[in-house]
């Protein structure tokens, strides 16, 4: 029988995902509270989600993988450029063909990673190499928002902790009683740091160097260490509270957690119209409990198996084109 547990926190994490990006369109980083709730999910989302992307990682069928990405990056950076220039009325510029838009940085890194990975594996240290890789880019003189290379390496050394511990740092998790309680702590602790810290968005982003961050290098190496334990205490505190899940609420996050991909690509469109033409409420309680059915109306439409299938069809013009079956 399947081991849905993954699943189960795919679609947790991918819940986070809409959410943090609802809560940030719409109300945005301004107001106290919410900025709070924005840092706190932005601290564990996407590390835990690349984290367990390098857990399903196989060194195989390379090329394979990385025309697959790109099957589904060009078409979608169209599709988000255009709609993007239709509903705020700008002018296209020539700046998205160096620039993944916006959500779509993650299947480039998806296919920088699976270059990456096997050769890490080689060096015999690719957790240390890839922490190392992520303070260096930082310390770069490039533009770190180019081609995503920022995030790129910022959030490579999740990838690659999920490739060679992530079962092993699962079974301990799942293995532990009260892990559960010190995953509720660890959350606590890092939204008590997102209020307390002043630490800028732009550090969860991990898209700017150091000297785009307006930081010396010594500074900007240390809060982007402390940055990334922050993230993997959280990624821990994600996959031990999942263990609580049950029943409907585990079942329902577990399908979500199968159609992950259609969700996290075809979201970011509900979310720009809805931030452009909606209305919110003045009280912010309001204005959190829209974003939050909004988010769950948003995952339940998107994780319908004709999205599923239109995503398939996207990817397999580009496919068929290099002779793969999808």
């Amino acid at each position: 029988m399947r081991d849905t547990y993954l699943d189960t926190c795919k679609g947790v994490l991918i819940f986070l995902v809409v959410f943090g990006h609802f809560l940030e369109r719409m109300i945005g980083w301004n107001d106290d509270v919410n900025r709070v709730l924005v840092s706190t999910v932005y601290f564990v989302h996407m590390p835990a989600f690349i984290f367990i992307s390098g857990m399903f990682f196989k060194g195989t069928d390379l090329f394979k993988k990385i025309i697959y990405f790109c099957s589904l990056l060009i078409p979608f950076q169209i599709v988000y450029v255009v709609f993007d220039s239709l509903i705020s009325g700008n002018q296209l510029s020539t700046t998205w063909l160096m620039r993944p838009y916006w959500i779509l940085w993650y299947l480039c890194g998806m296919i920088a990673w699976t270059l990456m990975m096997p050769l890490l594996k080689k060096t015999g240290f690719p957790v240390l190499i890839s922490i190392i890789l992520s303070v260096l880019i930082g310390l770069s003189p490039i533009n770190n928002y180019v081609f995503s290379i920022g995030r790129i390496f910022t959030f490579l050394p999740f990838f690659v902790i999920g490739s060679v511990y992530g079962k092993q740092i699962v079974q301990l998790v799942k293995g532990n009683k009260q892990a559960a309680i010190y995953g509720f702590i660890v959350l606590v602790i890092i939204a008590l740091i997102s209020q307390f810290s002043g630490l800028a968005s732009g550090w969860l982003y991990g898209s700017l160097s150091f000297k785009q961050l307006g930081v010396d290098p010594l500074t900007g190496t240390v809060t982007r260490l402390s940055v990334f334990l922050i993230s993997s205490l959280g990624i821990l505190a994600v996959l031990a509270l999942t263990t609580l899940f049950k029943g409907k609420l585990n079942d329902a996050c577990v399908n979500l957690g199968q159609h992950t991909l259609a969700v996290y690509l075809l979201h970011g469109l509900v979310v720009i119209a809805l931030a452009r033409y909606l209305t919110l409420p003045d009280q912010f309680l309001m204005r959190l409990l829209l974003c939050l059915c909004l988010s769950i109306i948003t995952c339940a439409l998107l994780k319908l198996d004709m999205f599923e299938k239109l995503i398939k069809a996207v990817s397999s013009v580009l496919m068929n084109l290099v002779k793969f079956k999808t």
